[in-house]
Order: structure tokens, then sequence, then C-alpha cells
């Protein structure tokens, strides 16, 4: 069977690889492109990556191509993106080394769709899950950025962190989406490092929990996450289980008092789990004692039941 099936996958590749870049030479984006692309996309779930690893990044760098260019059909621009995330799913597959991609055409491409200035005037109309898929996708190609995109994107959204500004929620949510976090640790230099203590003493110092709040929490997360070991959270632990605590909108005293719902900003509990355990672990680490000090406030015994003798049985 495997005698059958080998050369039958080799001789699809070819096709493919034949058809494909003939239509992007003439760009003929429809119908060849598009074809050739599902004609792929097909191939991946009958085959997986049976392909060398140079035919993965030219693949990879094709469809990055394709996607973000400028004035492309929605339909078309949610298909070549389907197919990077699929070509990008597998990250053990490509390092760094072997793929770096620009970020800038992405954001423009994010920029241009998630906050449109024609779609409300009915001159565009975008699918509802399009915000989804570009957020898959520049999840899928952070890991390609460059180590220069950091002191580039900060240029770009820095001027932005003003919290008297409503600007200030689009630029954290562009922070916290964009931002790579998984980096060699001789580049950390150029990394978080950049970043790190400037956004963590912006949100140590706000405390009327504004909308912004849970995106940089994401951020902490993740970078806490992909970095175990290189970032010395010890300062901030107090104010993180602090916050996490009051996130949570818990019952307080002996009456049970519930402060209003539009008080709160909750933080995102998946990001919460990441985050705590990444930060457990080590000799001295106080993030265990207030681990436990967390979960006892919210057990249901550590509340004192009221004295009331008549409710007595």
């Amino acid at each position: 069977m495997q005698d059958r099936l080998d050369p039958e996958a080799d001789e699809i590749l070819a096709e493919i690889k034949a058809n494909l870049s003939r239509a992007v030479q003439v760009r003929e984006l429809w119908p060849g492109t598009a074809f050739w692309c599902r004609k792929l996309f097909s191939y991946l779930k009958l085959y997986g990556r049976r392909f060398s690893k140079d035919d993965h990044v030219l693949f990879v760098k094709l469809l990055y191509e394709l996607v973000t260019l400028p004035n492309l059909e929605p339909y078309m621009m949610q298909t070549y993106a389907r197919l990077l995330i699929q070509l990008l799913k597998k990250k053990e597959l490509l390092s760094r080394d072997d793929l770096q991609l620009p970020w800038r055409p992405l954001y423009d491409l994010y920029e241009r769709v998630v906050y449109s200035k024609t779609e409300h005037l009915g001159l565009i109309w975008f699918p509802n899950s399009v915000d989804h898929i570009l957020k898959a996708l520049v999840k899928s190609c952070r890991l390609y950025f460059p180590a220069s995109s950091t002191k580039e994107m900060l240029d770009e959204w820095r001027p932005q962190l003003c919290v008297f500004d409503v600007v200030m929620q689009k630029a954290i949510s562009n922070m916290e989406l964009f931002l790579p976090t998984i980096l060699p640790v001789e580049e950390h230099c150029h990394g978080f490092q950049l970043w790190f203590d400037e956004l963590m003493s912006l949100w140590v110092s706000v405390q009327n929990q504004p909308s912004w709040e849970g995106h940089l929490v994401n951020l902490f997360a993740r970078l806490a996450n992909d970095n175990i070991g290189y970032v010395d959270w010890t300062p901030y632990i107090p104010t993180i289980f602090t916050r996490m605590l009051r996130s949570l909108n818990l019952p307080v005293g002996v009456s049970r008092m519930v402060a209003p719902r539009y008080l709160t900003n909750s933080y995102d509990p998946g990001h919460l789990v990441l985050w705590i355990t990444a930060l457990l672990g080590g000799p001295g680490n106080p993030a265990q004692k207030e681990l436990t000090c967390l979960f006892n406030s919210m057990h249901p015994s550590t509340i004192r039941p009221t004295t009331d003798a008549g409710n007595l049985v």
C-alpha cells in the first residue's frame, strides 16, 4: 500500500507546486491561486506535511505574501489565512533560524480589517469570523517576527499609552496580540526587557480597573508561561494575587456582600491559570504561600456563619 501511496503523494505535490507557482506568476488570484491553495489544504489533511523543509518555508512565505496583499477580497483573504495557519500549526517543524516574517504587513492587514473606516458605511463587508481568523493568524506568525520587531512595535504604540485617552485600549490590545514573547535567551534584551518594567509599573500604578487591564494581564500571563525562570516576578507576586482575588468578585464579609459587576473587570481564567503555574517553583518563591491564601479566601468554609439564634434547628 505504501508503495502506491508515496508516488501518488509525490505526484500530487509536484502538480500543486507547479500550478500554484504558475498561477502566482501570471497574477491569477482567482480562480487559479485560490483553487490550488485549496488543493494544498486538502493535501495537508490527507498526507500531512509530507514535503521538505525548504518547500515548507517557501509555502509559508508565499501564503504570507498572498494574505497581506492590499485590497484582497475578504473571502480569498480568509482562505489564504486558514491555509497559512495550518502550515504553521506545528511549531517544532520550523524554527526562527528557518523562517522569519515581517510584522508590519500583518499589522497593516489587521488594522485595515478590524478597524475598517469603510465597513460601517456599507462600502465593504467582512464576515463575522474574520476577527477570530486574523487573531489566530497573528498568534501563528508571532513566533517568527524578527528580533528588531519589538522595538518597532513599541515605537508605534508607546505614544498612544495615555490613561486619559480611549486610544489606550487599542494600543494595549495590539501589544497583547503582536508582541513576541518567545525569543532565544541572547535576544531577551531585544524582546520583553524593552517593555516589561514599563508596562508592569503601569499596571501596578493604575487602580481603577480600566477596560484595557485584562489585555495587559493576558500579555503578562503569556510572557510568564513562555519564559519560565527568566523573569523575576518576586517583587510583584503579592500585587498579582491581590488583583487576581479582586477580579474574582467573591462575596466579602459575613453578610456576603458582592461588588456590583459593572465595578469589576474580571480577568480571563485561562490566562490566570497560565500565570499562576508559571510563578510556582524555585527556592524562596512566595507564590505558593500567596496561592494558598487565595484558595483559603475562595473556600466557603472561611466565611463565618451568622449567629442568628432564630435560624438554629
